[in-house]
């Protein structure tokens, strides 16, 4: 199992905090000088930069930054051609990848709880940070030599890598069906409502000017607010949930501007994240299942129909049960499960499973 911590370095003074900053500039023209260079010259494979490659930069530098910008390049240009859009990376700079070459970690020295002693980057920084109730989450976790150093907007932080073995996989409890949504966050099969209050979370978004501080500060909101109730599930007492495989799903235009600006901000990935690592933490199993019509299909005779749904109930059209549309998608999708149906993710339209429950 693996998780980052993020702390602040702001505890360091002026002179500091000046020096780190100034590192973000160079590395950032280290890094894309190197993009270009590979992207030039048709590199997209490989797992190491050699010392001919790195030497190419003319920049002040020491050697082992170099290698390391020329690294994280190599890695940037092969995500890049993994995706449908090749066109060449440009690089924000605004995190830099550090080593146990150029940063040590200690623990309880002073009054903070926490120093990162800056060597190999063209000066000897020590900087002071403290830990928090994240961190200590990880107390008996094995923390990793490395960090990512980022600078948000003025801010410096750093993210600590921690590492831990997984526990072994449940073999009893009991077995749910997890339907997302933007009115309601997710429904469980066993009728249980998560975030019923999203839709007004993500109202507070769209009321903010984006990129200011209030926006951002929104956006954090909602991500607390979808942490807070993916610990809800009584995690406890399962063995395994089921959801939907959404990863190649596409949310089309088929509402109003005003709808779909509402939209953009519901993020399942999220979700999906957050469930994944705390069943990873209590050896809970997660499925995927096909997505397509959850919706439209009665839990009870199969029967499936773009009918069945009419607004927040579900009424089908064949055997005439009725339920609430909400909690009758949770249930098709344990069924599809436990029945042994493949998944098969489409790319598909969201036009109703974005808006449902």
């Amino acid at each position: 199992m693996k998780r980052t911590v993020q702390v602040t370095l702001d505890f360091a003074n002026t002179g500091k905090k000046h020096l780190l900053l100034s590192l973000f500039d160079d590395y950032k023209q280290e890094v894309q000088f190197f993009i270009d260079y590979f992207w030039k010259n048709a590199v997209f494979s490989g797992k190491f930069v050699d010392k001919c490659t790195y030497s190419l930069s003319s920049s002040d530098l020491p050697a082992s930054l170099k290698q390391k910008a020329a690294q994280q390049a190599l890695q940037t240009v092969k995500s890049q051609r993994k995706k449908k859009r090749k066109s060449k990376p440009y690089f924000n700079g605004k995190s830099v990848e550090l080593d146990q070459r150029f940063v040590r970690i200690s623990q309880e020295v002073n009054s903070f709880d926490l120093w990162f002693h800056f060597r190999g980057l063209g000066f000897i920084l020590d900087v002071p940070s403290k830990k928090h109730k994240h961190f200590n989450q990880y107390k008996n976790w094995n923390l990793k030599k490395s960090i990512r150093l980022r600078n948000r907007d003025g801010k410096l932080l750093a993210d600590l890598f921690f590492e831990a073995s997984a526990p072994a996989k449940k073999t009893e409890g009991g077995i749910i069906g997890i339907d997302q949504g933007y009115r309601r966050l997710a429904v469980t099969s066993s009728r249980q409502i998560l975030g019923p209050e999203l839709p007004q979370v993500i109202e507070k978004i769209t009321r903010k000017q984006r990129g200011s501080k209030n926006y951002q500060r929104a956006l954090r909101a909602r991500d607390n607010y979808i942490d807070y109730h993916v610990k809800q599930l009584p995690i406890d007492e399962l063995q395994a949930v089921v959801i939907e495989d959404l990863k190649n799903v596409k949310h089309k235009s088929k509402f109003s501007k005003k709808v779909n600006n509402k939209l953009q901000y519901w993020t399942y990935t999220r979700f999906v994240t957050r469930l994944e690592e705390l069943c990873e933490l209590n050896g809970v199993r997660v499925h995927k299942v096909n997505p397509r019509n959850t919706s439209r299909q009665c839990s009870v005779c199969g029967y499936t129909h773009e009918g069945n749904r009419k607004g927040d109930m579900f009424l089908c059209l064949k055997c005439g049960h009725r339920d609430g549309a909400d909690f009758n998608a949770p249930k098709i999708i344990l069924m599809r499960f436990l029945s042994g149906e493949p998944t098969e993710p489409r790319q598909e339209s969201c036009s109703l499973g974005l808006l449902k429950g």
